[in-house]
């Protein structure tokens, strides 16, 4: 039976829309995971969720409210529904009490290093990390020795980028698992936690093969 991974949906809050892209639905689909999504709902229905799935899954998409690390909002922040994002934290929390791996995605990688108390560069005043065509591949990451990244996806390797935020401080007992060439935080990692800033669902390459790798390894190991 296939592993069950649940996945917190994403607004187009001005569109009253709530959504997935099917990216990752394929993405997974291809490594035998099933995503079961969800949407602001009761606390029981969480841990009833959170019982009976395997893993976590923090895709893309908009920005953190800066309230949760202390700072005042950037003018190019751009939020998301207040209660998709605290049924985010809420999720995350109850994985970590129950030791199931999580696994976050360009936003996703954000949101984990919030919640375990770190903070973010709100915007990086720069379009380097905000290419127009995403499926394309925009800069080299280098991963850190002894990282889990490493070890699944090599020593360095180019990726698509399109974030205008990044991890500021880092979140305490996490470790730094890859940099882009311009030193900015694209893998963090700590137990069974994995965060990737670039979007590997848009490139069905050896990559996102390696990551999903890593992130099944992580599963049976629970």
């Amino acid at each position: 039976m296939n592993k069950k991974i649940l996945a917190p949906l994403r607004s187009y809050s001005t569109r009253r829309v709530l959504y997935i892209y099917n990216e990752y639905l394929e993405m997974f689909k291809q490594a035998h995971l099933d995503i079961i999504t969800i949407g602001s709902t009761s606390q029981d229905t969480q841990q009833f969720l959170v019982d009976n799935c395997d893993g976590l899954l923090l895709t893309g998409g908009f920005d953190i409210d800066p309230i949760y690390y202390q700072e005042k909002i950037h003018p190019k922040t751009k939020k998301e529904l207040f209660e998709l994002e605290a049924l985010e934290f809420s999720l995350i929390k109850m994985f970590t009490q129950q030791n199931k791996p999580i696994l976050g995605i360009c936003r996703g990688i954000q949101t984990i290093n919030v919640a375990f108390g770190g903070t973010l560069i709100q915007d990086l005043e720069s379009d380097f990390h905000m290419q127009k065509e995403i499926t394309s591949y925009q800069h080299l990451v280098k991963t850190t020795n002894n990282s889990l990244l490493k070890k699944y996806l090599g020593e360095e390797f180019m990726t698509n980028s399109f974030h205008h935020q990044a991890i500021n401080h880092l979140a305490k007992d996490f470790m730094i698992s890859a940099k882009s060439e311009d030193n900015i935080i694209e893998g963090i990692e700590k137990d069974n936690i994995i965060g990737v800033q670039w979007h590997p669902e848009k490139n069905n390459d050896k990559i996102q093969q390696r990551l999903l790798n890593l992130f099944k390894d992580l599963l049976e190991e629970k």
